[in-house]
């Protein structure tokens, strides 16, 4: 008797850190699904992560600027990789990894493979007529044919892609958190003051020097940092948040918690009553989703992703990009704001998301995706 062969999926990110916090989730479900699941990205200062191991991950190190020579170093070792592992498909996860890789020519690939794109978020917008936007929109559109599907967490991206005709099979993936995020207890709005969450890398298109600034205006909001500034993030914001959080106006009020777990997140927003990401560019941002299924209001600005997320008036608010008077505001209006409103937002955010943000939906989608490619998970 033949035993079935379980197909393998190669994901591929730029970085560690991507892999670890935002994909391991689906890679893990995938793998109890039936899939052999292997991982490729560049490795962190000390080596691969611990967490990664059961995806035997391989290094795979694209350039996150233009470095033709990196490029084509990357592009090799990644042939190489292929033509030893023999993956049913590749899935691609950030725009570092998914623009070199669909400009190899596809008759350097093994035969057979599939070649799957998560659009986690654009590197360009749809909405600013900025000549860059449009040339990275551009690019986008001419390497779509080079990938079997794409796949959207944002709803918005996937329309747009559409009426612009993308050419490959375009497919609504969406984003999602865990049921344990679900079964966190609503906040009720504090008697003094209110106590916000941000988490995020520390880098200026996150808006947390904007929401600092903003703090000086909102002297009642007490405020959480959950992440740092990696090694290889461009706009790293991490020295001025230390430079203005030792600023007098905002003394006692900001505390800086670091990484964290999952576990230790989740200690964290226990503690918290609003979660606020004031971004200039986002996907559909897992912080905020994690927000709105633990019940909490949110704060966010128009961008992409958030505005997906957010309902203004309704579940939060959502402010212009780049105007911290405007995010004091916000703060401010909530920190007033009577009780039972406060709390009817916070259901307003619980609902949203158990109607369309548990991770489930998205891994059961996901593998719909693989099979109406041919690829199909093998239970043993």
């Amino acid at each position: 008797m033949i035993t079935p062969v379980r197909p393998t999926i190669l994901h591929l990110a730029a970085v560690e850190f991507t892999a670890t916090n935002l994909l391991s989730p689906q890679l893990a479900a995938l793998q109890d699904a039936g899939f052999d699941v292997r991982v490729g990205c560049r490795p962190g200062p000390s080596g691969f992560d611990p967490a990664l191991a059961s995806f035997r991950p391989v290094n795979v190190d694209f350039p996150r600027q233009i470095d033709p020579v990196a490029m084509v170093k990357a592009s090799r070792r990644l042939l190489g990789e292929l033509r030893e592992m023999r993956p049913a498909a590749i899935h691609l996860h950030t725009p570092a990894v998914a623009q070199p890789l669909r400009c190899i020519p596809r008759r350097l690939f093994p035969p057979g493979i599939k070649v799957f794109y998560t659009v986690h978020g654009f590197a360009h917008l749809w909405d600013t007529g900025k000549l860059k936007d449009a040339v990275l929109e551009r690019t986008e559109r001419l390497l779509a044919h080079r990938t079997h599907m794409m796949l959207f967490q944002s709803s918005e991206d996937f329309d747009n892609s559409q009426s612009h005709h993308y050419r490959t099979k375009l497919r609504y993936l969406g984003n999602g958190v865990g049921d344990e995020w679900f079964a966190l207890p609503a906040a009720p709005r504090p008697n003094k003051g209110l106590r916000a969450l941000f988490v995020g890398r520390l880098i200026r298109d996150k808006g947390i020097i904007d929401l600092l600034k903003a703090l000086t205006r909102a002297p009642e909001i007490k405020l959480t940092i959950v992440g740092e500034q990696l090694p290889s993030d461009r706009g790293g914001a991490a020295e001025e948040v230390t430079r203005l959080i030792e600023h007098e106006d905002l003394a006692g009020r900001v505390r800086r918690a670091g990484r964290l777990s999952q576990p230790e997140l989740r200690q964290e927003m226990l503690a918290t009553d609003v979660v606020v990401l004031p971004s200039y560019r986002e996907g559909v941002p897992r912080a905020l989703i994690e927000g709105l299924a633990a019940g909490r209001p949110l704060v966010a600005t128009t961008t992409r992703g958030c505005r997906e997320l957010i309902t203004d008036g309704v579940n939060g608010f959502l402010v212009p990009t780049g105007q911290p008077d405007r995010l004091a505001e916000a703060l401010r209006s909530l920190a007033t704001m009577s009780p039972d409103r406060f709390k009817a937002m916070g259901v307003a955010s619980k609902q949203r998301a158990l109607a369309s943000h548990r991770e489930q939906m998205v891994f059961d989608r996901l593998i719909s995706c693989y099979a109406e490619e041919g690829i199909h998970p093998v239970r043993m």
